[in-house]
């Protein structure tokens, strides 16, 4: 739904409750895909991936989440900000290969500070039950091999496609044709420098960063061949060790982002 109200606007999506635009005082901020697959996600904004990571399980790639209709539950439209909230409620007979309820809540605004997103998931069955997932931004950039992304140095992590833990020595993690599937240990804040803005982008309650790109010789259905070049990923993830909730614990999880243009 696009609403034109103000400097500050979010177009969001009921379905997997993903955010595909947020605009800053008329400059966007993540990127998405103008190609579709159908039965599938949009390509692009911010994914909501729950209860499980890429792969790293047995359910569909990412879990459920992001594939199934969220209710709006709140929304506010002013001259200076717009937010709004999302719910998802999870029963056992959903999957049979994740029999647990739960309560997701995800929290979206955009102001002149910036935007920011908090994810809640409340344990709300009888059973405690682990997790892993998190947000999934595509950030907008003119040129991926033009950027530079500091704030990693001296933290380990590991190579999706050099499988080894690694420590990251640089000041700045820099980007090429070549795919990225980096998985940060850690989570401190990120300053993103584009040759026109700089995003500091920042998370808590998430633990780890996820910093991917499928690189010039990307293979994807919903991704124009050049659109590697469009985006990074930069997402707060919780992956090496699973969240754990019993009954009636609730995971806060935030990521805020803040737009410098130059």
């Amino acid at each position: 739904m696009i609403n034109d109200f103000g400097k500050y606007q979010i177009i969001s999506n009921d379905s997997g409750a993903q955010i595909t635009s947020t605009l800053f005082d008329d400059h966007e901020i993540l990127y998405l895909s103008p190609l579709s697959v159908k039965n599938s996600p949009a390509r692009g904004g911010i994914p909501v991936l729950f209860p499980q990571f890429a792969n790293l399980g047995l359910l569909p790639k990412h879990g459920f989440a992001r594939n199934l209709p969220w209710v709006k539950s709140f929304e506010k439209i002013s001259s200076s900000e717009h937010s709004l909230q999302y719910s998802l409620t999870v029963g056992t007979n959903f999957f049979t290969d994740w029999p647990y309820d739960a309560l997701l809540e995800l929290d979206s605004t955009i102001n002149a500070k910036g935007f920011s997103q908090t994810l809640r998931v409340t344990n709300t069955g009888s059973q405690p039950f682990e997790w892993t997932g998190g947000l999934h931004p595509y950030l907008i950039v003119d040129d991926v091999c033009q950027i530079q992304v500091k704030g990693l140095c001296n933290t380990t992590y590991y190579d999706c496609h050099n499988p080894a833990d690694k420590l990251f020595e640089s000041e700045f993690l820099l980007f090429d044709e070549r795919p990225c599937e980096k998985l940060f240990d850690t989570a401190p804040n990120l300053i993103i420098q584009d040759k026109k803005f700089e995003l500091v982008i920042s998370t808590s309650g998430f633990s780890q960063w996820m910093i991917w790109n499928p690189g010039k010789m990307n293979n994807l259905a919903d991704l124009p061949l050049d659109a590697w070049k469009s985006f990074i990923c930069i997402e707060p993830v919780i992956v090496s060790k699973p969240n754990r909730l019993s009954p009636g614990e609730t995971f806060v999880g935030e990521m805020a982002i803040k737009l410098q243009l130059r």
